[in-house]
């Protein structure tokens, strides 16, 4: 393991700290996110996620429950993370944050840096039955299209929601962990981590 490599696993381990202290300060109680490194050449990849093996790169949704009640929604939390072009910070290559209802995916915010799709970089995909997205799609005469064709745009490489706002319930609303789960928020340093965290030195 070369410099470059280890500080690519000294901060991606933070970050996977940080990541599980806004989780555990939210909406789920004592979990642990996993660190992988992966090597590619003189650079690396780390993959950051819950219940990361060697044949399972992409993990396991969190359970979301703060009690021993069983949980009835879980959170998929995934990031691939590289070192900048300045060998000085993390960058964010790719990242997935979805919400699960009885272990299928209702809707997902993903995140590619270089995709090699027409994709936006950033969008919000909805899996399942969507009725009023479907009658959008009927009106403008894509009619044979479902909803799950849709990943709509939420930002480019520099404006994406954050882990934080997916958890933390708004003053005037609750968000989605609000459903089942009531516990107040505390604040956390590296709370605007997650799809625009580990970028703090791009350009």
């Amino acid at each position: 393991m070369n410099q470059l490599q280890r500080d690519l696993e000294r901060q991606a381990k933070q970050f996977a700290g940080e990541t599980a202290d806004v989780l555990n300060g939210t909406v789920t109680d004592g979990i642990r996110l996993d660190c992988g490194l992966y090597t590619h050449g003189s650079h690396g990849q780390a993959i950051v996620t819950y219940k990361l093996d060697r044949i399972n790169r992409r993990g396991e949704p969190i359970p979301l429950k703060i009690s021993r009640t069983p949980a009835k929604l879980s959170l998929r939390v995934f990031h691939a993370l590289r070192m900048d072009d300045e060998s000085r910070h993390l960058a964010n290559i790719k990242s997935t944050y979805g919400l699960y209802v009885q272990h299928k995916s209702a809707f997902a915010y993903h995140y590619e840096r270089d995709a090699d799709n027409d994709y936006p970089a950033a969008h919000l995909h909805i899996d399942g039955k969507a009725k009023r997205l479907q009658r959008i799609l009927d009106v403008v005469g894509r009619g044979k299209d479902k909803p799950t064709a849709l990943h709509l745009p939420v930002g480019g490489r520099r404006y994406r929601p954050s882990l934080s706002r997916l958890a933390r319930p708004s003053s005037n609303g609750s968000t989605a962990s609000e459903l089942t789960l009531r516990r107040p928020p505390r604040e956390l340093s590296g709370l605007e981590i997650a799809w625009k965290g580990a970028e703090q030195g791009e350009t």
